[in-house]
């Protein structure tokens, strides 16, 4: 097994194997936020470090751990080791569940995180994907009330899977999945989730890059829209039947100039409850691009709305279907040259 050895400034030299770096570096983080939190002073802090089992602590091997008890400055030189990213050798999942934990959690399956948001911000600040796939996944089907916010990117290239297994995320407080900041840095695959919002949306895109959305989804009840595309650069591609079992104001709403969402294959969506989506079924706006051909609506009569709202130069593709294609109960609205056809 590779090993890495360190060589912090007053404290013995110590060698941890490469699986455990994260544990590692996570116990660091801890540390670093208690001499941050307390600007120095260790007056009643518990400043011990963990180090992993099997940790080689200059000639003594920890059974099972090996603890430190730290001062300030062995803290801070502890904090300049270097530990930098742990390199992937292989496509690699992490776990999250709702009893893991976001303190003492590995992401194993035996040792899972307990929110994705932690799960995400973990892999992205800690490894180097080096061109893997890696995936994040739930143990089980269980129910999330804290969305996933995809910030910072993770470097290394390759691409994420997240996958519900079942699962939903209820967010609280927002979108369930969201896209923030830099441009996506690989393609993000998501599957098997039901996704509900309250005050947003299921799917918020706001940056350059592509979301491959694939079998397994639910979408619930959310405040906005179940995607919700905004910006220039978001891209969403469709490629498995779904079924909607909430409303909201948008179904479908796609905004600016190089925002697409595209259906990439004959879909079945299953209206399995009746719903209202009191702005629209599909939105575009602003040269936004939904290409939305060829799928089949299941129980269109359980729609409540206007079909769509086709606006300021977008486009509305669905291959000469007809205005009635999408399902509602209102007739669907163009304004200033929006395309619909």
């Amino acid at each position: 097994m590779a090993t890495k050895t360190y060589r912090p400034a007053g404290l013995p030299s110590f060698q941890t194997p490469d699986g455990d770096r994260v544990f590692l570096k996570q116990e660091l983080d801890k540390l670093a936020q208690v001499i941050n939190g307390v600007n120095g002073s260790i007056s009643g802090i518990n400043t011990t470090l963990t180090l992993p089992a099997n940790t080689m602590l200059g000639n003594n091997t920890g059974a099972p751990s090996v603890a430190l008890p730290l001062t300030v400055p062995q803290i801070q030189a502890l904090l300049g080791i270097g530990l930098g990213r742990i390199p992937l050798l292989a496509p690699t999942t992490f776990y999250v569940s709702t009893s893991g934990s976001d303190t003492t959690g590995l992401g194993t399956s035996l040792s899972p995180w307990r929110t994705w948001q932690f799960a995400y911000n973990t892999v992205a600040n800690t490894y180097d994907f080096r061109g893997f796939q890696v995936t994040l996944t739930s143990t089980g089907a269980f129910t999330y009330t804290v969305g996933l916010a995809i910030g910072s990117g993770w470097t290394g290239g390759g691409s994420l899977v997240l996958d519900g297994n079942g699962s939903t995320i209820a967010s609280a407080s927002g979108p369930a999945i969201s896209t923030n900041g830099p441009p996506l840095a690989g393609l993000i695959t998501l599957q098997n989730f039901t996704l509900t919002s309250v005050g947003g949306s299921a799917i918020l895109h706001t940056v350059p890059g592509t979301f491959n959305v694939r079998a397994g989804m639910v979408y619930g009840t959310c405040t906005v829209a179940h995607f919700q595309l905004f910006n220039t650069g978001p891209q969403v591609q469709l490629f498995n039947n779904y079924t909607i079992t909430g409303g909201a104001l948008f179904h479908l709403a796609v905004a600016f100039t190089g925002s697409a969402l595209r259906s990439n294959a004959a879909l079945t969506i299953t209206h399995a409850n009746p719903v209202t989506f009191s702005s629209g079924y599909a939105l575009t706006d602003l040269q936004g691009l939904l290409y939305f051909p060829g799928n089949t609506f299941v129980n269109p009569g359980n729609v409540t709305g206007p079909r769509f709202s086709c606006n300021n130069n977008s486009l509305m593709y669905v291959a000469g279907a007809g205005l009635a294609y999408f399902p509602g109960t209102v007739a669907g609205t163009q304004t200033n040259n929006g395309q619909y056809f």
